[in-house]
């Protein structure tokens, strides 16, 4: 720890005493020169020229020339913007009593790669000119979401898949197959940032992806594959960042949608207890800008009651952003996410026939099972009463500071909180009233029919009677970032103390530090090199833990409480990268990289000890696993009406962290006689290729199409990753990875082409395929018998401004009312109906 601090701290006393250097300024020059259209050779009136994070700048007059005056000396990063035109990044040098000429050429903005994104290396570039790919999810596609959750946000990605079962809590989000389906969000190993402070919970590094609101956003950004060389641990599998939207100007808006499910086929049983569900979801927000000062705040609810047992869920969400100018060099920025959910447990089906519904089976007690009114009592009714309840707290503050006119300082801290409870048995009833054989009553409680796990009426002042946790992170993280000719620099440290109290995980705290720096050299003109380290401490605050061993327990009866020391409370890791990016004119660029990433063992990971019926075992020897990548890439603009965005990978994963297993006696028909532990297993290889088409053939018309294919394996056939109970020639397949995926999106327009009273309407179609699901963990079987996936959905909307500032929107979601799983026996929802209205005042 002490040789780590002490790197930090020479690392960032090089750097300030470049950048004191650097900012010594020698006096003033200038800068002159002309915006063009590239293809027309017309001057381009109004085009913005700015010198990044500065106030400096200038608007281009009828001639397309502009002029700045009196710029002091120094390196500077020109912003060259205009509306429908592809921005550009320019490096220039300013000196003393001299006038430097720049004229650039603009091309047409196509509709894809022209993005200007952050999240690649924490400061601003066009996303044409990465070395590494990036998805960006733009205000107009998020708007028209039904629900403005952040799995729904992200299903159409390329390369992104997402696995849900219903109710809160029980869906995973994978970026180019990182990891598979854990309930809970254990494993996950995608970073969620917002405006850069990470998401994901201090316990298990888990997202509720559907409790994130996305309604306030002006963008979401994917970085595909490992970051770890900028982001550290939680970035093996890549980074999700969500920019929040501030607004200019006095903002007001408010939406409103509602809608239905509709019932299912014939065929299928439908919904249990009630007949097309109604559910709904609304948010108002309120922005603007007075002088130095701006914010932004929006609340947001989305109420429904489930399409099926048991997948009822509540969310309120209160998003706030506020930023003030200190002066024209710095400013402060806070962000905050504050979320209350509540939802049900979805269980799976029990047959085929009732897909919607969960398990049946009586209680028995005392062998017998439990009659009510001469009706044995079944599974529905004591399943369907299970409850999440979650709330979480991301509180962070950006400090920005630019130093002279080469470097700034950016610093940002943050708090995250994130706790939950689970009730398994909510209120007591007397249909579970427990007998004696003589008929004495010995007490009120659940004896689950397919266990012997035994709940009674929830208590809070009684642990026994749910499980919880409660994990703070602090965090800290500053960057230098530093131009020199030809030279992009960026240092920087980061670090978090992670608090867990749980009566899962146990009481557990965790720690991480981190420094890395990163240098994009412009080799020439039109190639782009950029290279990454980052160095990593990760260190367990205890030095044994204490634990009941549940496997002695169920094989020999005896409660026997251990102390195991923790034989890798200290991991190391260093995280390089090496990229380039070549282009070969504005239009066409190629990009490539290699890296290694890792993920160190999470507390929950570590430590875990059950989870509702399972039992476990903590593994106090649990190791980090690692990931090499490499990746090429390429991008081509045929016009301003034709892109295409193409990329393939290899990932190759050593010592993968999964649940196994380790009762050898467990029973099939028995769920609580099983013991998982969380272990190193075999290594895994993941090939993969992405296509993104887009075009927009005319004005008001435009289209993706996306593409991608993945094939998972592991190393050895075993039942950890895929398993020997798989089909044969998918046995060492890793579980949950699609190996097709195709998405689509089409926008119509009726402004400019149809009469004046239509020509605020807007239609758009949409549709998601995603290939049978090869390798399974819950209902594994050798025939593939009820496996997810093999669906297609399509989607339709429509938006019609009715008047000045109204606007009413109507959706249907699976128009075809496909009856599919992501999960197997866990059935997604079907067709459902939506109406809203909107109001706009800016």
């Amino acid at each position: 720890m002490k040789s780590l601090t002490a790197l930090a701290s020479k690392l960032l006393l090089v750097c300030g005493l470049l950048f004191a250097v650097s900012s010594i300024a020698k006096g003033e020059g200038n800068l002159e020169g002309t915006i063009k259209d590239a293809d027309t050779n017309e001057p381009l009136i109004g085009a913005s020229i700015v010198l990044y994070q500065t106030k400096i700048g200038a608007v281009a007059n009828s001639n397309g020339y502009f002029e700045i005056r009196n710029i002091p000396e120094g390196i500077y990063e020109i912003r060259i913007s205009a509306v429908g035109y592809k921005t550009r990044f320019k490096q220039v040098h300013i000196y003393s009593d001299k006038t430097i000429t720049l004229d650039v050429a603009l091309y047409s903005s196509g509709t894809v790669g022209d993005e200007v994104v952050v999240s690649a290396s924490r400061y601003e570039q066009n996303r044409a000119d990465l070395p590494v790919t990036i998805s960006v999810v733009p205000l107009k596609q998020i708007e028209t979401l039904p629900t403005p959750t952040l799995d729904r946000a992200l299903e159409a990605v390329p390369g992104v898949d997402i696995i849900r079962s219903g109710g809160i809590g029980s869906s995973n989000l994978q970026i180019r197959g990182s990891n598979g389906f854990t309930g809970g969000g254990l494993s996950t190993r995608v970073l969620m940032l917002y405006d850069g402070f990470p998401m994901n919970s201090a316990d298990a590094n888990a997202v509720i992806w559907q409790s994130v609101n996305v309604a306030n956003l002006e963008r979401l950004e994917v970085v595909k594959g490992a970051a770890s060389s900028m982001y550290g641990s939680a970035a093996m599998g890549g980074v999700i960042n969500a920019i929040s939207l501030v607004p200019k100007d006095f903002t007001v808006r408010a939406k409103f949608m509602n809608g239905v499910y509709d019932n299912p086929p014939a065929d299928v049983k439908p919904f249990p207890g009630i007949n097309r569900p109604y559910f709904y979801n609304g948010s108002v927000m309120l922005g603007n800008q007075v002088d130095n000062f701006s914010y932004n705040a929006i609340y947001s609810r989305v109420s429904d009651p489930g399409y099926r047992d048991a997948g009822q869920f509540r969310s309120d969400n209160l998003n706030m952003t506020a930023r003030y100018n200190l002066t024209p060099e710095q400013y402060l920025q806070l962000s905050s996410v504050l979320n209350w959910s509540e939802g049900g447990i979805a269980y799976g089906w029990s047959n085929v026939g009732d897909p919607l519904g969960v398990p049946s089976g009586p209680v028995f007690v005392n062998g017998q099972p439990r009659l009510v009114n001469g009706q044995e009592v079944i599974g529905r009714y004591f399943l369907s009463d299970d409850i999440t309840r979650r709330n979480s707290q991301l509180i962070g503050l950006t400090h920005q500071l630019l130093l002279g006119s080469s470097a700034s300082l950016e610093t940002k801290v943050h708090f995250n909180r994130a706790n939950f409870t689970i009730i398994y048995y909510p209120t007591q009833d007397i249909a579970f009233d427990q007998f004696d054989r003589s008929g004495n009553p010995i007490g009120n409680f659940q004896r689950y029919s397919f266990g012997k796990v035994i709940r009674r009426p929830y208590d809070p002042n009684d642990p026994t009677t749910f499980n919880d946790s409660d994990a703070r992170r602090y965090g800290l993280f500053s960057r230098l970032l530093w131009m020199r000719d030809n030279h992009k620099l960026s240092a920087g440290i980061e670090g978090a103390y992670n608090d867990v109290r749980s009566t899962i995980y146990t009481n557990a705290s965790d720690f991480n530090v981190g420094a890395f720096m990163q240098d994009e050299i412009e080799v020439t003109s039109n190639f782009k090199v950029t290279a990454g380290i980052r160095l990593d401490y990760h260190g367990v605050g205890q030095a044994d833990i204490t634990y009941i061993d549940q496997l002695l327990l169920l094989q020999q009866g005896i409660e026997e409480r251990r102390t195991d020391p923790i034989t890798t409370r200290s991991l190391w890791q260093l995280s390089p990268r090496l990229a380039m990016n070549y282009q070969f004119n504005d239009e066409t660029s190629m990009r490539a990289s290699v890296g290694r990433s890792f993920r160190a063992p999470t507390v929950g990971e570590r430590f875990i000890t059950q989870a509702g019926f399972f039992l476990g075992n903590p593994n106090p020897g649990l190791d980090a696993e690692r990931v090499t990548t490499f990746e090429v890439g390429f991008f081509k603009s045929f016009s301003k009406y034709l892109s295409l965005d193409a990329a393939v990978y290899f990932n190759h994963y050593d010592n993968l962290i999964e649940s196994v297993n380790i009762n050898p006696n467990a029973s099939a028909l028995d769920i609580s006689s099983s013991v998982f532990q969380f272990v190193n297993t075999a290594n895994a290889n993941i090939f993969g290729a992405e296509v993104s088409l887009t075009s927009q053939p005319v004005t008001p018309l435009s289209l993706q199409v996306s593409y991608a294919w993945m094939r998972a394996t592991g190393s050895t056939p075993d039942n950890i990753l895929g398993g020997n109970r798989n089909p044969p020639q998918y046995q060492n397949w890793l579980p949950y990875r699609p190996e097709h995926n195709l998405t689509f999106r089409t926008d119509l327009s009726f402004k400019g082409w149809l009469p004046d009273f239509l020509s605020g309407g807007s239609v758009n179609v949409s549709g998601r395929y995603v290939s049978r699901i090869n390798a399974v963990r819950i209902a594994a079987n050798s025939e593939g018998i009820n496996y997810p996936g093999n669906f297609f959905v399509m989607d339709a909307g429509a938006r019609w401004q009715l008047l000045e500032r109204f606007t009413l929107t109507g959706l249907m979601l699976n128009i075809a009312n496909t009856q599919y799983e992501e999960l197997e026996q866990y059935r997604a929802p079907g067709r459902s109906f939506h109406l809203g209205i909107e109001f706009n005042l800016n």
